[in-house]
């Protein structure tokens, strides 16, 4: 029988404690009695490699259960609460008034069709304890404290006019908008830059040390968890493999399977290059050539504004090379390879590739250009259609050149998923029964089905885990070392950029803060912008 009585929280019980818990889908299983306590005011997180269980777990903490979900056994308890036994509209009620959420993905978790302010805004009005023009004001003042320059006029933008890290800013407000005593993030800054990462970071400890908010997350990067929490669970294969404080974790940890996570990471983070034998081609002319581009937007109807997103930017990407493009979020890098890729046409300057002037107008010359060069976009949820089996999306540019016969082309998808380290298995799946890292893995294994040149990695490896990173990063340095592939890869973690890449360029504002190998540019940074993003790197105190 339903209850409409309001559920109170416990001010003496901890803040989560999971115990035994054991869920299916259908008759799959895919936690196994996993056990966890939070105490209140504190930050805990839980750290995997993607499809280990991290997502399904936090999604069944929330109560937001798949069709196919259920729980066989164990408890879960938030507050004092024991919530899986809550009929639903109990349990909506307490994760209002309890529990803010941040979800992975920005662009499938927001409104396409409803303003970002007015999103914000009807998460203030939930409760019915704010008027409308108190929850407006709130909403600018939530819009700035996570790092979105001039809220009162953002607020009125539709989120597909925003960035994957301002879209993710915007859910982030959300969830802190009714100060909820339990925030639970999935990957709440994965899609952000390392600046704005810190910003946000900084901003949720300063909540939970000064409001004792308690603050449960799930990342793959595990030097982020390991600077940011105070105790971090290890989930692999559905299960809790290790718990303890971060600096147990990192300085002492037990099983093999955390070693490789720490070594992978400190490899990517904190390490020097990666060892590369640079493909020497026996011509000078460059993979790509940026000459003094710039692009204006003009946004608005009736009262038109010019937005300079490109700011005569100029830079060489040499063949067989690996460039990096990195910035913050807003700063001009998906506008560019956009430009680069024939998507957008540049208001002035030119931008040719392997010799070739790019013209968004000349479709024929387009088509040639596109067997050069191929992207591999940020968003797998966005990029990969739903409906498509795994076979049908990397089959799908093979059969747009009609590469081979159609038993070599599936020859070609086995190879590639070979590559990107899935099995052959997968090849009959659909992207709704994959996790975020494998739909990346997807998406990368198209982009390489057609022997392209070039590749245009925006935030390739964001969405994975530091393990799969470093397989996905190996297997394009194979391939370049191979082939003589070149690689313009558009970042926000510098890590991967140090340990990847032999050129960088770092923009702000559509502008060229700094340019110049690796080495120069991060062991002897020139701008105050470059420096900064430097110190932002996620590091832990006791390393």
């Amino acid at each position: 029988m339903q209850t409409n009585t309001k559920v109170e929280a416990s001010d003496s019980a901890p803040a989560v404690s999971v115990q035994g818990l054991t869920v299916a889908y259908g008759e799959k299983e895919v936690l196994h009695g996993v056990d966890l306590s939070v105490g209140k005011g504190e930050i805990y997180a839980v750290v995997g490699a993607s499809g280990s269980g991290k997502s399904t777990f936090l999604s069944t903490i929330l109560g937001l259960y798949a069709s196919d979900e259920k729980i066989l056994s164990g408890d879960i308890s938030i507050f004092g609460t024991q919530t899986n036994a809550l009929q639903d509209k109990s349990r909506w009620e307490f994760r209002r008034d309890h529990l803010g959420y941040v979800p992975q993905d920005p662009m499938t978790n927001l409104n396409p069709s409803m303003r970002v302010g007015k999103q914000i805004e009807d998460a203030l009005l939930a409760g019915g304890q704010v008027s409308r023009k108190e929850a407006r004001r709130a909403t600018i003042t939530l819009m700035s404290e996570v790092g979105i320059d001039d809220p009162e006029r953002r607020m009125h933008q539709f989120p597909h006019e925003f960035s994957g890290g301002m879209c993710q800013r915007i859910l982030i407000a959300i969830a802190i908008s009714r100060n909820p005593a339990l925030i639970i993030a999935d990957e709440p800054t994965s899609a952000l830059d390392v600046t704005v990462q810190k910003t946000i970071l900084d901003h949720m400890v300063s909540l939970v040390k000064n409001r004792g908010i308690t603050l449960l997350f799930i990342t793959h990067n595990l030097g982020l968890a390991a600077e940011r929490a105070d105790h971090i669970g290890v989930m692999h294969d559905g299960r809790i493999i290790e718990s303890g404080t971060a600096e147990q974790i990192v300085l002492h940890p037990q099983q093999e399977y955390t070693k490789r996570l720490i070594s992978s990471d400190v490899a990517l983070s904190h390490g020097s290059q990666g060892e590369r034998t640079l493909t020497k081609p026996d011509d000078m002319q460059p993979a790509l050539f940026v000459d003094d581009v710039s692009k204006l937007f003009t946004m608005g109807s009736f009262h038109k504004q010019e937005i300079l997103a490109s700011n005569h930017i100029s830079f060489t990407v040499p063949k067989g090379t690996t460039t990096a493009l990195v910035g913050e979020s807003g700063s001009g890098k998906t506008t560019l390879a956009r430009m680069i890729l024939g998507l957008e046409q540049p208001s002035s300057g030119r931008i040719i590739v392997d010799g070739n002037l790019v013209d968004a107008g000349d479709r024929e010359a387009m088509k040639v250009m596109r067997t050069y060069l191929q992207p591999v976009f940020q968003n797998p949820y966005a990029s990969l259609d739903p409906s498509y089996t795994v076979m049908d999306l990397i089959q799908e540019p093979l059969n747009i050149v009609g590469e081979g016969s159609a038993e070599e082309r599936s020859n070609r998808v086995l190879t590639l998923l070979d590559y990107v380290d899935l099995p052959h298995a997968f090849a009959h799946r659909r992207p709704d029964q994959l996790s975020g890292g494998q739909r990346q893995r997807i998406a990368i294994a198209r982009a390489l089905a057609i022997h392209p040149k070039m590749l245009i990695l925006d935030e390739a490896v964001s969405a994975l885990d530091v393990l799969v990173q470093n397989q996905i990063l190996s297997l394009l340095r194979k391939l370049q070392q191979e082939f003589g592939y070149t690689y313009l890869l558009i970042t926000h973690d510098l890590g991967v950029a140090r340990y990847f890449c032999d050129n960088v360029v770092v923009l702000y504002k559509g502008t060229v803060q700094e340019q110049g190998s690796i080495e120069t540019v991060f062991n002897d940074p020139q701008s105050e912008y470059t420096k900064k993003l430097l110190n932002a790197i996620p590091h832990a105190n006791f390393r």
